[in-house]
């Protein structure tokens, strides 16, 4: 029986007031690297990804 281990690191990047996500995934073990950037028109009152202090 085969063992694996990956470990993910995921990145979200989003600047204030913009309209676009940038996505990064890196395999830290085989070194793949995914980038992209989503394009959304998310309402500020909403954002999953305001700042703010819980």
């Amino acid at each position: 029986m085969a063992r694996t281990t990956n470990v993910l690191t995921l990145m979200l990047l989003v600047a204030p007031n913009s309209r676009e996500i940038g996505v990064r995934v890196v395999g830290e073990v085989s070194g793949a690297v995914v980038e992209l950037m989503l394009d959304t028109d998310i309402p500020v009152a909403t954002q999953l990804l305001s700042p703010g202090i819980s």
